[in-house]
């Protein structure tokens, strides 16, 4: 009969209980997210910028669950992605071409964990379902670029 010392059944009993501790963040779902931030790189996200965009929200009535600061941007929390996306349209329209206005999925791991270092671990683009580009086109440049073009190979012909 293989007995193990006292020592390595604690040993694997510790080493068990820290893998199953800091895997527990990615059990808690993502929450939809905006991330909003000056177009202007030079520029970095502020209080003004954040009551602006609370103030925006609360006269649209939109439903959110928590707007914060962190690292030069501001991250808005939403409960459903209907709210969210709403949300973005309301605020593209308020801001205009002042700010970039980023749909994010945010982790919603509980404080406690989060001050121990608990992280959800970071998922590839392959792993978490690709990406979506939007393709915005702005037609009356493209337009008048294109009769542009053509006057100037009508003049060259001429």
């Amino acid at each position: 009969m293989n007995r193990f010392s006292p020592f390595k059944y604690s040993l694997i009993l510790l080493v068990l209980t820290l893998g199953i501790l800091y895997a527990l963040p990615n059990l808690y779902p993502t929450q939809p997210s905006i991330q909003v931030a000056y177009t202007d790189s030079g520029k970095s996200a502020d209080q003004i910028l954040l009551n602006q965009l609370e103030d925006t929200l609360k006269e649209t009535n939109s439903d959110f669950d928590n707007l914060f600061l962190r690292d030069n941007k501001i991250v808005i929390q939403f409960f459903s992605i209907e709210d969210q996306l709403s949300a973005k349209t309301i605020l593209q329209r308020a801001l205009l071409d002042d700010a970039i206005i980023a749909l994010n999925l945010e982790p919603s791991t509980p404080q406690w964990l989060k001050d121990i270092g608990g992280r959800p671990l970071k998922l590839g683009l392959d792993l978490s379902g690709g990406v979506h580009f939007l393709l915005e086109v702005d037609i009356e440049s493209a337009l008048d670029s294109r009769l542009d073009a053509q006057l100037n190979s009508l003049q060259k012909n001429i």
